[in-house]
């Protein structure tokens, strides 16, 4: 299969955001030639502000399956807006805006969410504090985001659970959905269980097809062709039915028209005992480099690559640490993934702390990494991550939320930072009980560092000019025994401006 180039939009409503000369595109073709010039510094760019943006979150992710059990997750969903400190200047937000989250039946977002709306609003008083509900059916919740406070809206959800049946923490960032997706995560062993979870927050039913990869290559799922996913609402489906024992699943998620969240739910039960629960969001595109931040050391570990183009792929492992790089044992660094297909590499437990690993191929490939503690009670996925906006970038920013630890005794957040190739000089913005501190953080080349989220209810990551290609994560966990958790997710990306160029023709239509 050939490699597509992801077809990514956000699905974000623009107010005000005009091209000049948008009006010669239509009918093009029976216009003479014409060179066609950006404006000089007299006519300049516009870069209006987001005025709105909705963002889905698919809601108690181990429920709505027929025939199949739900596990009692509820899953706590976060929404807030970066703090005006953490934006570009050039997108500081004014005037009245809204903050809504709504749970549950397709229509209780409205299309166009205002302040008194479904969910429960905010001002921009109150930009930089969070909105947070529980979760306890099999359907999404929806975010919406108005005027001042669109620009840099999050939404997330969590659950932290220990009872007889299930066990473990999940962390996912609701994405802006996409026209295409990757996702990795489950494995062969009896009582694993994956399912597959998409959302649609727009009005209009999408149409999905699913492509399946394996350790032998490309699996033929008829099921997965043609799955329907109506209006502002969530489909579930048991992967387990579209690559039965797969000890090494992978998934492009791709739609027909229209724009889904995607993410993947993975269970595993052991006979009577509960082993562990986690949720994978959408791993980075793929690429010939890849990096995992958020990466737990002291834990057995294996990778899992998937080559999805038409040739093999030859691929370096290295780890990159608080203390810089580290090359694999031998015979596990380096390692040949056929083409079209999904390998998972068993490698040594990694030196103590958080850091990431650096994957670099002759083929387009992309990646996740998993962390399974012998008779442990959870386990974690860390996935692909894309890179934090640079730092001439000033129309995204980079940013997780989520609840408020209620035992800092027995659940950490730390903030992983990954910088490859090059030193990195970055601004962390933390929030706690809606306050923003700032502080400037640097991370050496080919190295990690780390910082505590343990008592803060967001982060934001912007980059300093000159700094390029950093990889971060947020990751949650426990202490080794019965207090056991692993969560662990890349911070989303979100937009904060609108950028639009004004065109000029040099010389008449005439």
């Amino acid at each position: 299969m050939t490699t597509r180039r992801p077809r990514v939009l956000a699905l974000v409503r623009l107010a005000g955001v005009g091209v000049l000369g948008a009006g010669l595109i239509a009918g093009a073709g029976n216009l003479p030639d014409r060179q066609v010039r950006t404006p000089g510094a007299g006519l300049g760019t516009t870069d209006p502000g987001i005025v709105n943006a909705e963002i889905a979150c698919p809601g108690a992710e181990f429920t709505g399956i027929k025939d199949l059990d739900d596990l009692a997750v509820r899953p706590q969903i976060v929404a807030t807006t970066a703090p005006a400190t953490a934006l570009p200047t050039t997108a500081a937000a004014h005037g009245a805006g809204s903050l809504s989250l709504a749970l549950g039946a397709r229509s209780a977002l409205p299309a166009e969410a205002t302040s008194g709306g479904a969910g429960t609003s905010l001002t921009t008083r109150e930009r930089a504090a969070a909105l947070s509900q529980r979760a306890g059916v099999a359907a999404p919740a929806l975010i919406a985001a108005t005027g001042a406070l669109a620009p840099g809206a999050l939404a997330a959800q969590e659950a932290d659970v220990d009872d007889d049946l299930v066990t473990g923490a999940t962390y996912l960032a609701c994405t802006a959905p996409s026209a295409q997706a990757w996702l990795a995560g489950g494995a062969g062993e009896p009582g694993r269980q994956e399912r597959l979870l998409l959302t649609n927050p727009g009005a209009n039913p999408v149409t999905v097809d699913i492509s399946v990869f394996g350790a032998s290559g490309r699996i033929e799922a008829p099921a997965a062709k043609g799955v329907v996913v109506e209006g502002r609402s969530r489909t579930a489906l048991l992967l387990d039915s579209l690559a039965p024992q797969e000890k090494s699943p992978a998934f492009e998620i791709t739609t027909r028209s229209g724009f889904v969240s995607a993410a993947l739910a993975d269970s595993w039960i052991d006979g009577i005992t509960p082993r562990g629960i986690e949720t994978v969001g959408p791993l980075a595109a793929p690429a010939r480099e890849q990096i995992l931040p958020g990466v737990p050391g002291d834990l057995p570990a294996a990778v899992r690559i998937i080559a999805p183009g038409d040739n093999d792929a030859v691929v370096e492992i290295r780890y990159l640490g608080l203390d810089g790089p580290q090359a694999l044992d031998a015979g596990r660094g380096v390692v040949r993934v056929p083409a079209g297909s999904s390998r998972t590499v068993p490698i040594r437990p990694l030196p103590r702390g958080i850091g990431g690993l650096q994957i670099r191929s002759d083929e387009p490939v992309t990646a996740a990494a998993v962390f399974t503690p012998a008779n442990g009670r959870d386990f974690g996925w860390a996935a692909a991550a894309a890179p934090i906006p640079d730092g001439e970038a000033t129309a995204l920013i980079s940013g997780a939320v989520y609840p408020a630890l209620t035992d800092t005794t027995i659940r950490t957040r730390t903030l992983s930072l990954i910088a490859p190739g090059a030193p990195a000089t970055l601004t962390v913005t933390t929030v706690r009980d809606g306050t923003a501190t700032s502080q400037q953080v640097r991370v050496a080349a080919d190295s990690g560092a780390t910082l505590d989220l343990s008592a803060t209810e967001a982060v934001w990551v912007r980059a300093e000019p000159g700094t390029t290609g950093v990889r971060a994560a947020m990751v949650l966990s426990g202490p080794a025994g019965k207090d056991f958790a692993l969560a662990t997710a890349a911070l989303s990306t979100t937009r904060v401006q609108a950028s639009s160029i004004a065109l000029t023709p040099v010389g008449g239509l005439g």
